[in-house]
C-alpha cells in the first residue's frame, strides 16, 4: 500500500458545527498532504453521519479517526454500530494517563503543534493547489488558533474570541494518527529542529511570497496572531 487515504472528525462540544478533513499518507516518501476539508453548520449531527456514511460508501477511507469528546463518542458509536464504518476515537483531555498517550490514544495540543510544524518545514506535508470552499474556511481557522492561558495557569490552544476551531481539531487528530501510525520515523527526525515562529504552511524556498502569509490561488492572504505564525 504506497499511499493511505485517512479521515478525521471534530464534533464540536456545542452540537453546533462538524468537521471533517481528509488525508493523502505517501507511504513511499514519508510524507501528508491535506487533500480535503468538509463542514456541517447543524446540531443534527445524525445528518453528518449519514452524509459521512454516504461518502464512505462511493469514496471508502483507509482509516477514520474521530475525536472523542463528550458528543465525539456517540458520533463513533454511530458510525461504527449503524453505518459500520471503523473509527478510532482520540482523547484531546488532560486526564488521561501515560500509558494511554504513549499508545497514541491521546493527543497533547502543544506536542502536535510543534510536530507539524517541524513536518511542515521538512517539506514532508503540504496541502492541495486547487483549495476547496472547506479547505479555504480551515485556513482561516488556522490564522485564529492562538494559545491561551486558563485561569489554572495552563496553556491550551483554541480559537480566538468566539470563532470555530473545529478543521483545526480535525487536522490536528489526524495529524497525531498518521505521525503515530504510519510515519513514526518523522517524528524522530523533526522534532530537534522546531522554529516555533514559523506559519504552518509557509513558503520556504524563497518564491517571494512574505514569511508568515498564505498564497490562495493568485492572492496572498497575511495571517494574524494564530499558533501557525
Amino acid at each position: 500500500m504506497q499511499k493511505i487515504k485517512i479521515r478525521s472528525f471534530d464534533p464540536g462540544k456545542h452540537q453546533d458545527t462538524f468537521a471533517m478533513m481528509e488525508f493523502l499518507v505517501d507511504m513511499q516518501s514519508q510524507s501528508v498532504t491535506v487533500t480535503g476539508a468538509f463542514g456541517w453548520n447543524d446540531d443534527n449531527y445524525t445528518k453528518a453521519e449519514k452524509d459521512i456514511a454516504i461518502i464512505h460508501s462511493k469514496d471508502p477511507a483507509d482509516f477514520y479517526v474521530c475525536e472523542q469528546n463528550n458528543t465525539g463518542t456517540h458520533v463513533i458509536d454511530s458510525l461504527q454500530y449503524v453505518h459500520h464504518i471503523p473509527v478510532t476515537g482520540i482523547n484531546t483531555g488532560r486526564t488521561t494517563n501515560e500509558r494511554t498517550k504513549k499508545k497514541g490514544k491521546t493527543m497533547d495540543k502543544e506536542d502536535i503543534i510543534k510536530t507539524v510544524k517541524a513536518l511542515k518545514k521538512a517539506g514532508k506535508l503540504k496541502m492541495v493547489k486547487t483549495k476547496s470552499a472547506g479547505l479555504k474556511l480551515f485556513v482561516n481557522q488556522l490564522n485564529s488558533f492562538i494559545k491561551k492561558m486558563t485561569p489554572g495557569g495552563k496553556i491550551t490552544y483554541a480559537a480566538a474570541g468566539t470563532g470555530h476551531d473545529d478543521f483545526v481539531m480535525a487536522f490536528l487528530i489526524g495529524m497525531h494518527y498518521i505521525l503515530h501510525n504510519f510515519i513514526k520515523n518523522a517524528i524522530k527526525h523533526t522534532s530537534t529542529s522546531i522554529n516555533k515562529r514559523k506559519d504552518l504552511f509557509e513558503d520556504h524556498v524563497g518564491s517571494g511570497i512574505p514569511s508568515g502569509s498564505k498564497l490562495i490561488g493568485k492572492n496572498i492572504i497575511y495571517p494574524s496572531n494564530g499558533t501557525f505564525r
